[in-house]
């Protein structure tokens, strides 16, 4: 059984909704909505998550994120929750 998102670290939370704020920012049409759903790797790739800490995001580093006192499950939890977030929105969006 899966966790509930408010019962997950708040990094995991904090990289959730920056996940889904981003997703909201990608233009869908018909053809991206049915590659997402089909599972197939666009191309170019608009519906692949980013890695949210790899400079694709530059308008915030880690430090800025997180604070200047992070652990690696603190990062770890912060991506793996912002990848999380952009599917999620993504195939709500998709679906609608």
């Amino acid at each position: 059984m899966d966790t509930p998102l408010s019962e997950k670290s708040p990094a995991y939370q904090m990289g959730h909704a920056r996940g889904r704020d981003e997703a909201e920012l990608v233009e869908l049409n018909d053809e991206l909505k049915r590659q997402f759903l089909n599972g197939v790797q666009p191309d170019p790739p608009e519906l692949e998550a980013r890695s949210p800490l790899s400079g694709e995001w530059a308008c915030q580093s880690i430090v800025e994120i997180l604070g200047s006192e992070y652990t690696e499950e603190e990062v770890s939890d912060y991506e793996q929750g912002f990848i999380t977030g952009w599917e999620e929105c993504l195939l709500q969006r998709c679906s609608d």
